[in-house]
């Protein structure tokens, strides 16, 4: 009988050093993952860990999302039958930053980290910890997963995507780098806020990726990879200069490319 490996904080930063986290690195992490059983100590073994790795000039990153927050009419998982509307409107509750959960274990849980910082979107809110830079918290109520500012660290070839049990493809990064080319379809959804316990309706603009744009951008990637017994964790650090990037992935260049030979 094959038993499966209990990882230590001391393993796991050996782990991420293998991956290229080095100190000082601003780190973008993205979960799958429900439960770290394979970890002593949990998700919070899995922070520390990462707060060793990059030091105190490093920056953890983590999308916060609250699709509990969606309007049921634009509501992009779950599709409620339209008699059930306003009854669900009427129970929401709106986006607070201190207290409305996130979608993963992993983001809910540096939530709880003293000197976090959430930022406002009520349903794409970025969490930041370390060393950052205040415009990367400015972010926009419309096209709010951006390099232009929660991800903007990614104009650089020093930040770093960690994904555990995730595959690029489905990555939030790929949007923002979407956003930044115009390999997007845009649409319109609505959630509401939490201001002085009154609940506001928010509606803003958000793009979905083209999937063409998604292959064509991951060569840009080096990627490296480890286990963690049946998981999967990936690094992904950018390759090419952003400014080579921008150059080949303008639009006029993407539409000819893609456009079919005369």
């Amino acid at each position: 009988m094959n038993k499966k490996k209990i990882y230590t904080k001391e393993d796991l930063v050996a782990l991420f050093e293998e991956l290229n986290i080095k100190k000082g690195t601003p780190v973008f992490v993205e979960s799958d993952l429900n439960s770290f059983s394979s970890i002593a100590g949990g998700e919070q073994t899995l922070i520390e860990a990462l707060k060793e790795t990059i030091g105190s000039q490093g920056c953890l990153i983590m999308p916060s999302f609250s699709f509990s927050t969606l309007d049921p009419a634009t509501h992009c998982f779950t599709r409620y039958p339209y008699s059930l509307w306003s009854s669900i409107r009427e129970s929401m509750n709106g986006y607070n930053a201190k207290i409305t959960a996130s979608n993963t274990v992993l983001s809910d849980m540096l939530l709880r980290y003293p000197g976090v910082y959430r930022t406002s979107h009520p349903v794409y809110s970025f969490i930041y910890y370390g060393k950052y830079k205040k415009e990367w918290t400015e972010q926009s109520m419309n096209d709010p997963i951006s390099l232009n500012h929660v991800l903007q660290c990614f104009r650089s070839r020093e930040a770093r995507l960690l994904l555990f049990d995730m595959a690029f493809e489905d990555s939030c990064l790929s949007n923002a780098f979407a956003h930044e080319f115009e390999q997007e379809v845009t649409i319109i959804e609505r959630a509401y806020l939490d201001h002085k316990k009154q609940r506001l309706p928010r509606t803003f603009l958000i793009g979905k990726t083209r999937q063409s744009f998604i292959h064509k951008l991951r060569k840009h990637f080096k990627k490296r990879e480890r286990k963690l017994n049946d998981h999967t964790i990936a690094s992904y650090a950018l390759e090419t200069s952003f400014e080579s990037l921008a150059a080949i992935f303008s639009k006029s260049a993407i539409d000819s490319l893609e456009s079919p030979s005369n």
